[in-house]
């Protein structure tokens, strides 16, 4: 049988409860390997996928993650306060901007503004969900046999919080 694409609604929420993403229709497909994602691509979206697998229209399902599961745990060596002017900013610093940063030779991480304070700014290089157990409920809103013109379904994107997505 074939893979089957399935169109899902999805709702992140923290351990109590706490709504910090949701998102409609979105689509995956239940192959394995995933034609979306690489074998290397996000373990949490991976656990999930696997957790719809066999799922029909209508149907729905809790998945617990424990934040090393989720999106790792808080790591304070990815905090980092540099000089303001050690960064060509583009335009005014704002708290909640991103910027990629080398962390070593060739090596290139995104990092969000988490304060600013005088000349300086704290870079933080954890996801926003870092350290988190979540709680990922899902409802598949429609259920059908892959066809070739499917592939590539729109790529995974990562849950951010207050329902921002980047890809």
């Amino acid at each position: 049988m074939r893979p089957k694409i399935l169109s899902f609604y999805c709702e992140v929420q923290d351990k109590l409860g706490n709504t910090l993403s949701s998102s409609y229709n979105r689509e995956v497909s239940t192959e394995e390997p995933s034609p979306v994602l690489p074998a290397e691509g996000d373990p949490t979206f991976r656990r999930v996928v696997r957790a719809l697998t066999g799922m029909q229209r209508g149907e729905s399902t809790e998945i617990h993650l424990a934040a090393e599961e989720a999106y790792g745990l808080y790591d304070e060596r990815l905090v980092m306060n540099i000089p303001m002017s050690s960064v060509d900013w583009h335009g005014p610093v704002l708290v909640g901007q991103e910027v990629m940063a080398e962390t070593a030779p060739g090596a290139q991480q995104l990092f969000r503004v988490t304060r600013i304070s005088g000349r300086d700014v704290v870079l933080d290089g954890n996801h926003p969900l870092a350290g988190q157990d979540l709680v990922v409920r899902v409802k598949i809103t429609a259920s059908r046999v892959d066809r070739k013109s499917d592939f590539p379904i729109n790529s995974f994107s990562t849950l951010q919080p207050s329902g921002k997505m980047i890809h």
